[in-house]
């Protein structure tokens, strides 16, 4: 399905079903009872449904988001990864804790480290703002 065709069903839905139909189902516009009356107030709970299925639909199909940001995650990881194999395969086998090499692997390993953790901060915070923006959708078709 295309990603802008559900994106406009669902607020179409929302804003028909939510907005619209309810507000003429509880008024008294119709003869209580009439045949009308009735099949407004069943597309007033139709409606919102049908918005909320949508937006669930979307977010079930359209990973992209998710698939983008692991990719790129895994790349970094992959850089950092044979960076850190070359450092290690070039450097020289570290004869006391006190050497020359010894402080410079020391260095390098405290980067790599900060760089890992800079990687995995950024990583929780995509994760926070697309689980918000996530809820944010949700509670919209719910409204």
């Amino acid at each position: 399905m295309d990603l802008r065709f559900l994106n406009i069903t669902t607020l179409f839905t929302i804003l028909i079903g939510k907005t619209i139909l309810i507000s003429v189902s509880s008024s008294d516009i119709w003869p209580a009872g009439s045949k009308l009356a009735r099949n407004v107030k069943l597309l007033a709970i139709v409606f919102p449904a049908v918005g909320t299925a949508t937006a669930a639909v979307i977010d079930l199909y359209n990973p992209s988001d998710k698939y983008f940001s692991a990719r790129q995650t895994l790349a970094t990881l992959g850089q950092m990864h044979r960076q850190i194999a070359n450092e290690i395969a070039k450097s020289d086998c570290v004869a006391a804790s006190n050497d020359n090499v010894a402080k410079l692997l020391k260095v390098k390993l405290d980067g790599w480290e900060d760089q890992y953790g800079t990687l995995l901060n950024a990583l929780a915070t995509k994760e926070a703002s697309r689980q918000k923006a996530t809820k944010q959708q949700g509670v919209t078709a719910n409204k």
